[in-house]
């Protein structure tokens, strides 16, 4: 998720318009701008829509069940993942597919079957739609990540530094 700081980043420089300028359509001053970037103040709702109005944008805004650990260390992997697979289509996909022949071979009918057919369909399908299933936070993208046909992706020193990443923060 975004923060607020970044949002406003994000929409001034697709903008093009310098500070002021962008500052000026959004109806506010470059001050109040410049802390919105830089996280010292938090801009309100409406003035966010504003700033995505100021560049034909949409903001949207979405509740969504909050990931958990294990859930947020997955996406991780996927995440890392779908950068191998934009740098080596071909060979994160083959492996992929062969890890498939053998997870039906292991799980042939049980409860998998369908996750298999689906990452396979994927697999085979529109880039856009595999990122998406990939990296999505979405309830089937999150399904479809726990029977992940990917192992073997990402090389152990890869994989650890994910863990330490994502270890739960020790509380004192």
């Amino acid at each position: 998720m975004q923060s607020a700081a970044e949002i406003t980043r994000e929409l001034r420089e697709m903008s093009g318009l310098s500070l002021r300028q962008f500052a000026d359509r959004v109806g506010t001053s470059p001050a109040a701008v410049s802390n919105y970037e830089k996280g010292r103040k938090e801009p309100m709702l409406t003035t966010l829509m504003r700033m995505a109005d100021a560049v034909d944008e949409d903001l949207v805004i979405e509740v969504r069940t909050r990931l958990t650990q294990r859930e947020r260390r997955t996406l991780s992997f996927h995440r890392a993942i779908a950068d191998k697979l934009r740098a080596d289509p071909e060979g994160v996909r083959r492996k992929a597919l062969e890890n498939i022949a053998h997870m039906r071979k292991v799980h042939g009918d049980g409860r998998s079957k369908v996750y298999l057919d689906s990452w396979e369909l994927l697999i085979h399908g529109d880039d856009h739609k595999l990122l998406e299933a990939m990296t999505g936070q979405s309830r089937k993208a999150r399904a479809l990540q726990h029977a992940s046909p990917f192992a073997g992706v990402l090389s152990e020193k890869e994989r650890l530094a994910i863990f330490e990443k994502e270890r739960p923060k020790k509380v004192e």
